[in-house]
């Protein structure tokens, strides 16, 4: 039986697997340009860590969801298996919330949306998951499951909308902090070599050196 979240789910976390990869890619060829500026390769290694975190299956809850609506095709036993996995991803969840919300080098704001948003809406959505999906799942339930099925689906998009505003704004902070780290390393080259015609070349010969 086909469940239209099912896809959806399946492309979102691919999508993010990828987006995710395609950061941490730019993060640690421009991190390695940064290295003589700690302040800003710190800030590249932070705002790197964030947007990982955030990626399956971890912040975003997409592949529990996407276990948990695979329940109704497995046997009992297979089901007990998956749902202790299921488990296993809603505790990152719940460890990885505590670790950004206790930042104090994330901007403020985004670490009050994790703490006045993300947080709060995720126990939504775990507490929707394990009383009308993975309950019913367990005493083999079937109808129940089904109608659970809906209910999840409504507090993930809810949790989605969340996450994705997050990605995107770690995604400007690492971004920002990349940009400050080539900064610092043509800064730094600017004050040793002088001005002029020399700057571009110097900075190419080093920046050359880590590639």
């Amino acid at each position: 039986m086909k469940f239209s979240l099912k896809a959806k789910l399946n492309i979102m976390a691919a999508t993010a697997i990828l987006a995710v990869i395609l950061l941490m890619l730019m993060g640690y060829l421009l991190g390695k340009n940064a290295a003589i500026g700690s302040n800003a390769y710190n800030k590249i290694d932070l705002t790197s860590k964030f947007v990982a975190d955030i990626a399956p299956p971890a912040l975003f809850m997409v592949e529990a969801a996407n276990q948990a609506e695979q329940l109704y095709s497995l046997d009992k036993t297979q089901r007990a298996a998956s749902i202790k996995d299921i488990e296993k991803h809603l505790q990152q969840f719940d460890e990885l919330v505590a670790k950004w919300g206790a930042s104090t080098d994330l901007p403020a704001d985004v670490v009050a949306d994790i703490n006045k948003r993300l947080k709060p809406q995720g126990k939504e959505f775990q507490l929707t998951l394990a009383n009308d999906v993975l309950e019913p799942a367990a005493r083999g339930d079937d109808e129940a499951l089904l109608k659970g099925y809906a209910k999840m689906e409504k507090t993930f998009l809810e949790h989605e909308t969340i996450v994705y505003d997050l990605v995107e704004r770690a995604a400007k902070l690492n971004e920002k902090s990349q940009a400050e780290g080539v900064s610092v390393v043509k800064y730094l080259y600017h004050a040793i070599n002088g001005s002029g015609s020399n700057l571009d070349y110097c900075c190419g010969v080093f920046l050359g050196i880590f590639q």
